[in-house]
């Protein structure tokens, strides 16, 4: 399972299938039920995971108290990823949205492979400024949609 979930990420992708199964022996694989946590906001980021099956939602919790979900991630995508890059806690939640396995490999072991194989360095790069580059598009739209107000008649106040 861990050499095909390597596979279907962009970041990994690109390494041969020998390195694949030489590096899978850093990755674990966790399951997961859903609902389950798989890391909650502000917790201590020291993982980097890998979607193997399933489905998992990414979210921030509201003063409100109400979840908003910031992204669904399918097999294959990376999350946890920024955080465990820059050594700061998990920015937002990580939740099984059905049963889903996930494959993760250390903060420590991560930077090993990239100094080990170069070119990860690039594709997380790469990854990332995609990411970034989607996150702008949606602020965009969002900052440019037509706000429409309910017509009030005088007398409603």
């Amino acid at each position: 399972m861990i050499v095909e979930t390597l596979k279907k990420s962009e970041i990994f992708s690109s390494l041969k299938d020998k390195e694949l199964k030489s590096i899978g022996e850093l990755f674990e694989i966790l399951k997961f039920n859903n609902n389950d946590t798989v890391f909650n906001e502000g917790d201590p980021s020291d993982k980097f995971y890998i979607l193997a099956e399933g489905n998992v939602k990414i979210m921030k919790h509201s003063i409100a108290g109400k979840d908003i979900i910031l992204e669904i991630m399918s097999p294959g995508d990376v999350f946890g990823g920024v955080a465990v890059l820059d050594n700061k806690p998990y920015p937002a939640s990580a939740q099984a949205m059905e049963p889903s396995s996930l494959i993760r490999i250390s903060r420590q072991n991560l930077f090993q492979l990239m100094e080990e194989y170069p070119i990860l360095k690039l594709e997380i790069v790469k990854y990332f400024s995609d990411k970034l580059r989607d996150a702008h598009e949606m602020l965009k739209n969002i900052a440019t949609e037509r706000v429409e107000f309910p017509a009030y008649k005088a007398g409603d106040f």
